[in-house]
């Protein structure tokens, strides 16, 4: 007597001696199996009664039938019979007979509880709750009592559970209110623990298992279960495989109501139960349910994931399976899901499973790639289902470039194949603002699209002579042909582009795009013009944010400095548009600050990047304007007046160019500032940073002497004084305009010599040393004694001018009387040498009587006057009626002593930037540290990150590299910025390491060469808030690994700021040093932040101290006398 349904299966022939009472009537049976029950679960009965085995099977036969009878009006007998089988099967108060035959008792009960699952009725959830307690009482059989089954008992409980759940769950609908829907969790859960706590090996009894599963396949808690069943069994393989540090102590089963059960079997048995359970549903592609093909190939995900775990918790003695054991293993399923269901109809119903099983492939794929070189089988079944899938619709397009973007960084074998199908899906999602049914976020897509376009950009150019064949999709292409589509890609993402973050990723990439390709004209230059008309358009209309904005303007003047590769009127474009710009954003006051003065800097960028700006005067003058209106005040640019014919002439030290011109060191006049001006002075300051950047290095950088080293003249008062045999009385110092310093060094007359100075002028911009003499004819010029410094001043020799008569009695008028006195003295005295010397020459016969300037006596050179007095009047810095903003200074003899510390305050932003180099399985901060050298890769990537200086001949910035005894480094510097590279291979390796830590962190930005990426782990005491990690590949291209970290005091660092190289990026060895020391001196712009005060405003507050303590303000007599005959302060 069981259910019919088994007995349909062949599962167990029915016995006629079961059956005597099933042919009675309902009322009869009911009474039966009431009455009797119910006096057997008395506590007073005697179950003993029942003295023979003969005897409890009538009552087994009487009571047994009760499990058929209708739900709705005898729910209360079969819960009697119910409970009376769960005491006697557990033992509890029966029949001590039963022991008799008790394995036979067992299945015949088995047999009778089974007829409870034939659905009946409409009290679904009566009997669903009898159902329960029943598989729960089998559940704790096979636990308690299941050691003492013998084999015919397991094997018919294993037949009786499974024709049972088969009548149940064979049911293709599953409405939540069915029988067949409530009971599946539980009757899968025992009906697997049966199996396994059967331990039975019997192969008609697995094959009938996996025959019937695969119709229960439409019910989703058959792939729960399923799924953790072979986590549990596949942990407990691996433990036996690979050793105490992987997998599980044992067989682990988590079941679906959070139970665990926990399987003590033998090795054998483990491995037998294995390879069963995950066989178990077949082929997983008939699964017809979309959700639940999902969760198998999550199922399959999770053990895929245990694999690939293997090894992470330790060294293991046993070899780790590589990933083409893997796929051996999980290949039949992954593959076949890909590739399956691609007919119309199912109208991406299976997407999910798809897309689940591709992100598992691939992951498998990219973490084994560097230890298994892949069966070609494997790498064309995997590159053949991304072909499919990523153009089946957008929803799986959107999986495959989200989870590809450091898929060509692992370049396994011919991937490179599939460029063509990315560029395409590329191209379909950067050309749009909005794409329908992906699976995520469009704004998340993109960013991965961006990323993934990263790793492609450099292939044009470094396979630039290979093709990609032919193939079903596509037609013969040579990566050189990439270009065109690369260009439309970025140009139409920048145009569809609205997410901020994106757009900076993607204004990184183009700028990455622009170096990789500077020796690509045709392909630079077009580009770079649709780009530059993109940008400006957008920063002319302020319809980005600060942040877009302020990366577009970081590769406008990465732009200017590949000048030389673009359209010539890129650059009166970009100034024009941008002083426009300007303009309009100074007099409404609705544009940012940072935007302000970053755009100051753009233009300036542009500006001195080449002699362009010479040809385009207007273009200057309008720059000029807008600089005016910056500062908020009235320019009045000072030029030095020549209206004579006696003139001094002057050079700046290193170069032959004496007239005035527009690389004058001195700054404007200023004015009070206008009315209405809304910015703060920092607008202001930002403007008058620029006019003396743009006067003193356009078309003057780098200096022709010194490099971009320095900006700055090298010279102190003391070397002049030590190289002309001077001293401190030799030198007067003068303030300028409020805003420059002057010292004016008179070298001593002797034997009839010119006059001759050399002025040193400093002002927030630098510092500059002119030397020069006064020339009246040509052949009277004597080259003067080289310096070790810069070589000859070389002076422009000028005619000789008119006398100044002007001035002379201009003089007499200003001088008290003793003042009066000594210079009548000395004039009366110069003027009988001048009358003697032509009496002489008068009485001479044949002589030429010429007039010549007459040889003056030796003067006391600490009374000497003359050639400052001459200097500064032809330089027409103090006027007749006025002083104006020419002051002189309460000095002290060594009053120069107090620039040292403006001299020491660089003219440009400095940065130190650490370099790293981590060689093949090194992961030891001594190892690491303790590099002298590194590979040939590292060492060319070394050479051209800078220029390699001798730190004992480098005029630079050095950090404080000097104090570690380094010999040689990079260096790096353009007029604004100079960057020393602490490269840890060039430290000496001293007693102190934390010293050396200490140069390699001083920026919080690091540049780290590791040989081993899969391995590579930051180390705890070089853990920097960004980390440039780079990495070669086998192809000879580079990737990079950007590592951020919030370790920084900063706030609001945005990775997104900082660029070109982007996370994932790949690039040629040729271009990525300039990409990375880009890269990093942004970073550390960026997390310096506003707060850090310019270079020249700390320059300015200096000069500003020092005006403000040795100021002098006099009179005009007073002014003119202390020229003439100047009397101790």
């Amino acid at each position: 007597m069981f259910l019919e349904w088994i007995q349909k299966l062949g599962f167990i022939q029915p016995d006629a001696d079961s059956r005597v009472f099933l042919d009675f009537p309902i009322s009869s049976r009911m009474l039966l199996a009431a009455h009797t029950s119910a006096y057997y679960l008395k506590d007073t009965s005697d179950v003993n009664c029942l003295a023979t085995p003969t005897q409890i099977h009538v009552a087994l036969e009487a009571m047994g039938q009760g499990f058929g009878l209708p739900i709705d009006d005898f729910y209360d007998t079969i819960e009697s019979v119910t409970e009376l089988y769960r005491r006697w099967l557990l033992g509890e108060k029966r029949p001590k007979a039963m022991d008799l035959e008790e394995q036979i008792f067992y299945r015949k009960m088995f047999k009778h509880m089974t007829l409870l699952f034939e659905p009946r009725g409409l009290l679904v959830d009566l009997q669903a709750q009898l159902c329960s307690r029943v598989l729960t009482i089998i559940e704790s059989m096979a636990k308690e009592k299941g050691s003492k089954f013998d084999t015919e008992t397991w094997e018919t409980l294993l037949r009786l559970m499974l024709g049972s759940t088969d009548c149940l769950l064979s049911d293709p609908t599953d409405s939540p209110y069915q029988l067949s829907t409530m009971l599946c969790p539980l009757l899968l859960k025992v009906l697997f623990e049966l199996f396994f706590w059967s331990k039975t090996k019997n192969e008609f009894l697995w094959a009938s298992f996996a025959k019937l599963a695969f119709n229960w396949r439409h019910r989703l808690p058959l792939i729960f279960q399923w799924s953790n069943v072979t986590a549990g069994c596949t942990g407990r393989v691996l433990r036996l495989l690979y050793g105490p540090t992987e997998g599980t102590n044992a067989l682990t089963v988590v079941q679906y109501d959070g139970d665990v059960i926990v399987y003590d079997f033998d090795d054998e048995l483990t491995y037998f139960l294995w390879h069963k359970t995950l066989y178990l549903l077949g082929d997983l592609n008939g699964i017809k349910v979309p959700i639940n093909h999902w969760e198998a190939m999550k199922g399959v995900h999770n053990l895929v994931e245990q694999f690939l775990q293997i090894g992470s918790r330790g060294k293991l003695t046993e070899v780790i399976p590589d990933g083409n054991t893997i796929f051996e293993i999980f290949g039949v399923f992954l593959f076949d899901s890909i590739n399956a269901h691609t007919n119309e109809e199912d109208s991406g119903a299976f997407d999910k499973g798809k897309a689940q099983a591709y992100v598992t492939s691939t992951k498998l794929l990219s973490t084994k790639c560097v230890t298994t070189k892949f069966d070609s089988k494997h790498l064309a079944s995997y590159y053949n289902s991304v072909e499919n899938i990523i153009r089946h619709d957008n929803y799986l397009m959107s999986v495959v470039v989200h989870h590809s973007t450091q898929f060509f960084n692992k370049e396994l074998e011919g991937s490179r194949v599939l460029v063509p199908y990315y560029l395409e899906a590329i191209r379909c999602i950067m050309s749009v603002t909005k794409l329908d049914g992906i699976s995520l976020r469009f704004s998340i897509l993109r960013e991965s699209t961006i990323k993934l376009l990263a790793s492609i950009m450099a292939f044009p150019s470094h396979f630039y002579s290979f093709t990609l064949g032919e193939n079903k999709d596509f037609s013969e292409i040579s990566f050189s042909e990439l270009h065109g589509v690369l260009n439309e890609i970025m140009t139409d993402g920048l145009q569809t582009e609205d997410d901020t973050g994106n757009r900076q990723l993607l204004l990184w990439a183009i700028q990455s795009y622009f170096i990789e390709n500077l020796s690509e004209y045709p392909v630079v230059q077009p580009f770079s013009e649709t780009i530059i008309n993109i940008v400006l358009s957008k920063i002319t209309e302020n319809v980005w944010t600060v942040d877009d904005l302020l990366c577009s303007l970081n590769l406008l003047s990465q732009l200017s400095r590949l000048i030389k590769y673009q359209p010539q009127k890129n650059p009166a474009r970009v100034v024009t548009v941008l002083s426009n710009f300007l303009e309009t954003a100074l007099q409404n006051g609705k544009v940012p600050e940072i935007i302000i003065t970053r755009t100051f800097y753009s233009i300036l960028d542009w500006i001195v990047s080449g002699t362009w700006i010479l040809r385009q005067p207007a273009v200057l003058k309008q720059f000029l304007s807008v600089i005016e209106l910056g500062m908020g005040k009235r320019t009045n640019l000072l030029v030095a007046k020549s209206d004579s014919k006696r003139a001094l002439t002057t050079s700046p030290t290193g170069t032959t160019n004496g007239r005035s011109s527009p690389k004058s060191p001195l700054s404007p006049r200023v004015d009070k500032p206008k009315a209405g001006a809304n910015y703060s002075p920092k607008v202001a300051e930002t403007a008058q940073i620029i006019y003396m950047k743009l006067m003193n290095l356009m078309d003057n950088f780098p200096a022709k002497d010194l490099g971009p080293s320095n900006l700055s003249s090298l010279y102190t008062e003391k070397e002049i004084f030590d190289m002309h045999q001077l001293k401190p009385h030799h030198v007067t110092y003068y303030i300028f305009g409020d805003h420059s310093l002057l010292s004016v060094i008179r070298h001593n007359r002797i034997n009839g010599t010119r006059h001759k100075v050399t002025l040193i002028l400093r002002n927030m911009s630098g510092k500059y040393v002119w030397e020069g003499e006064m020339n009246f004819q040509k052949d009277s010029y004597v080259e003067p004694v080289a310096s070790s410094y810069f070589g000859a001043f070389k002076p422009t020799r000028f005619n000789s001018p008119e006398e100044d008569d002007v001035l002379m009695d201009s003089l007499r008028g200003v001088l008290n009387p003793s003042e009066n006195d000594q210079f009548q003295k000395v004039l009366a005295s110069i003027n009988d040498v001048v009358a003697q010397t032509a009496k002489v020459l008068a009485s001479k016969k044949g002589v030429d009587t010429k007039a010549r300037r007459p040889i003056p006596f030796n003067v006391d050179d600490t009374i000497d006057t003359t050639t400052i007095r001459i200097l500064i009047q032809h330089l027409g810095l103090p006027k007749l009626n006025t002083i104006g903003d020419f002051y002189s200074v309460k000095s002290e003899p060594n009053f120069f002593e107090s620039f040292s510390q403006l001299d020491a305050t660089p003219e440009r932003e400095t940065f130190q930037i650490g370099i790293v180099y981590a060689g093949k399985d090194q992961l030891e901060e001594s190892q690491i540290l303790g590099n002298q050298s590194g590979s040939l890769e590292y060492r060319q990537f070394i050479q051209y990150i800078g220029w390699l200086v001798n730190m004992e001949d480098h005029f630079g910035f050095k950090g404080d590299l000097k104090e570690q005894n380094v010999k040689q480094t990079p260096y790096y510097a353009t007029y604004d910025k100079e960057v020393i590279f602490a490269v840890s291979t060039l430290i000496p390796n001293g007693k102190d390491p934390n010293q050396k830590i200490k140069s390699l962190k001083q920026s919080q930005v690091l540049i780290t060469w590791t040989d081993d990426i899969e391995n590579f782990k930051q180390l705890p005491s070089l853990s920097v808030q960004y980390n440039i990690v780079i990495y070669p590949l086998e192809s000879r291209l580079v990737g990079i690994k950007i590592i951020s970290n919030d370790v920084s005091e900063h706030q609001g660092f945005d990775v997104h700021l900082s660029g070109p190289a982007l996370d994932g990026m790949v690039v040629t060895p040729q271009r990525l040093p300039i990409i990375v020391r880009e890269t990093a001196i942004n970073a550390v712009q960026l997390i310096r932040g506003e707060e850090k005060t310019k270079p020249l405003i700390e320059r300015k507050k200096i000069i500003d101290d020092l005006i403000s303590k040795s100021k002098l303000v006099h009179s005009l007599h007073e002014f003119y006398g202390f020229q003439i005959a100047p009397v101790p302060v």
